[in-house]
């Protein structure tokens, strides 16, 4: 589609200039029904954030999750959020420097972004979002909502501290009691983990059958 294809550059802004004109026109009547963007077409251009360079990136992919959600909850069921829109929103945060600004500049024209918070912060919100289906979408997390949110805890939190420890242990936790512990998950946690004797202890006292 256009839209992909848009979402391929190295800018999301011109895949997001899109969406939003889509959006418009159907509002204005000048699309039908067929043309109106979609869950599918958010999640496009959610993902062309994600794996841009901008440094406000996770920000720019919670908005537009929040905009799916505000949808959905309006009537707009087309629009509904599935847990791969989630997933997106922790892979932007897995991806973004720990220093990661917490808006946009001031003269960008889709607006500052610094009122949806700081990197980490919005991937453990999205996180919770996700685990307890706490929106009531019907949400079914999988192996790679809790690699991802490995891979956000390694990123953003130092590896010697208690809050590292803590949140692994909880993520591996949550991934066990799941069911969702796969090779990727392990991986993850390998790579997050400050000591080996911390990763023996967790792979021992955690009762899991790993999945591939």
């Amino acid at each position: 589609t256009v839209l992909a294809a848009y979402a391929r550059q190295p800018d999301p802004k011109k895949a997001q200039e899109l969406l939003d004109l889509f959006y418009e026109l159907y509002l204005s009547g000048r699309l039908d029904e067929s043309a109106k963007p979609d869950n599918q077409s958010y999640a496009i251009v959610m993902s062309a954030w994600a794996k841009s360079k901008f440094p406000d990136k996770t920000q720019r992919a919670r908005r537009l999750l929040e905009t799916m959600i505000s949808k959905y909850e309006s009537g707009e069921a087309d629009v509904k959020p599935n847990v791969v829109a989630f997933t997106t929103v922790l892979n932007a945060a897995g991806y973004s420097p720990k220093d990661s600004i917490n808006g946009g500049d001031s003269d960008d024209e889709f607006g500052a972004v610094a009122d949806v918070g700081d990197v980490y912060s919005i991937a453990m919100q999205t996180y919770e979002e996700m685990l307890n289906d706490s929106l009531d979408l019907g949400l079914k997390v999988d192996s790679f909502v809790f690699a991802a949110m490995l891979r956000v805890v390694s990123m953003h939190t130092d590896a010697a501290s208690v809050e590292r420890r803590h949140f692994l242990q909880q993520v591996f936790d949550d991934a066990c009691h799941k069911g969702h512990v796969s090779a990727m998950v392990i991986r993850e946690l390998r790579r997050v983990c400050p000591d080996s004797e911390l990763m023996g202890r967790l792979l021992r006292s955690r009762k899991f059958v790993q999945t591939r």
